[in-house]
């Protein structure tokens, strides 16, 4: 008899095996259940310690999709998003997921922080899905990851502004959810 954490180690031995290019063949047609799995894969590989260290919470499709439903002024011509700590980029999807539904948008475009060089592998994939999905019902879509801390970069580009007098508005909407450090 196998205790949980061997299953749990057997499961992510195996799926470690699988590469990203065949999650896409093994594709749903959903881009929320899609990147659901992705999440589940990308999780079962990362230790707690690392999730703690790097205060990594990889956001259920659930939580994800409620929270896109609170973002209003998706009736935009343009948009323009940012996500301060995006992970595998489940809450990225959702966002895309409901501007796509609605259709009231011609152009998208996503700047997303990551630190993690395990996780921007996944990131680049969802991104990719979304893209996807865009063309799908004609919006245009253009995104950056940017491989570097939030905070550092934001606090370079204000010093920048602040010497140059200038304050520009850069982003229509905003996912603020940077990593942090839990302290237990």
């Amino acid at each position: 008899m196998s205790t949980p954490s061997k299953n749990k180690a057997l499961i992510a031995n195996d799926i470690s095996s699988l590469e990203l290019r065949s999650l896409a063949e093994i594709s749903t047609g959903n881009l929320l259940a899609e990147v659901d799995f992705r999440r589940t894969v990308a999780s079962l590989q990362l230790t707690q310690n690392k999730k703690a260290s790097m205060g990594q919470f990889l956001t259920p499709a659930s939580v994800a999709e409620l929270m896109a439903g609170m973002f209003d002024r998706l009736d935009l011509p343009e948009i323009s998003l940012l996500d301060a700590g995006a992970g595998i980029g489940s809450l990225l999807a959702a966002f895309v997921n409901k501007v796509c539904q609605q259709k009231q948008t011609s152009s998208l475009r996503i700047v997303a922080y990551e630190i993690d060089p395990f996780l921007i592998g996944y990131l680049s994939q969802t991104l990719k899905l979304c893209e996807r999905e865009c063309q799908r019902v004609n919006i245009s879509f253009n995104y950056e990851i940017r491989e570097i801390d939030f905070i550092k970069d934001t606090a370079k580009r204000l010093e920048v502004n602040l010497l140059n007098n200038t304050h520009p508005a850069e982003f229509t909407h905003a996912i603020l959810n940077p990593p942090y450090l839990k302290i237990i």
